[in-house]
């Protein structure tokens, strides 16, 4: 007896690449992956050195050159792990957490993994209430509400 071999959404290639398909942000993410890696030092640019000298120290060991090459084409069988390291090295994680944050209240947590972003905008904020508040009161000075 032949077993059928269930059918998902990424065993159907998409029937444009402009498509709404998993497959083709899959493929959008995965070549912004490689992009990326090309525009690091010569001794991390190739698979093999971006296994050797970045993705090692996420693993303890080095990543095989087939593992780069798979989560570039956008293999949906890639270790999410390999995945997750390229977004760190690419500093995108603050982002991601902000986009899936979106619509709910905020947590400890949230604001803890995208600090270094937040912070940049707490203090634009800051100042920017702090300048509103000398305008009004330069304003209401002038018209008379405030007195010396």
């Amino acid at each position: 007896m032949q077993k059928h071999k269930p059918e998902g959404l990424f065993d159907q290639p998409p029937s444009s690449p402009g498509e709404h398909h998993p497959a083709n942000y899959l493929s959008y993410i995965s070549e912004r992956m490689r992009r990326f890696r090309q525009t690091l030092d010569i001794s991390q640019r190739s698979e093999e050195g971006f296994g050797q000298n970045v993705l090692s120290k996420y693993f303890g060991k080095p990543v095989s050159r087939s593992t780069v090459q798979r989560a570039e084409d956008g293999r949906t069988g890639t270790h999410w792990g390999v995945i997750a390291a390229y977004f760190f090295e690419m500093g995108v994680f603050p982002e991601i957490v902000k986009v899936l944050e979106r619509g709910y209240a905020p947590t400890l947590r949230t604001a803890m993994l995208s600090r270094k972003k937040c912070d940049t905008e707490i203090s634009q904020a800051a100042l920017d209430a702090q300048n509103a508040l000398e305008k009004r009161k330069k304003t209401e000075f002038e018209s008379g509400v405030i007195k010396k």
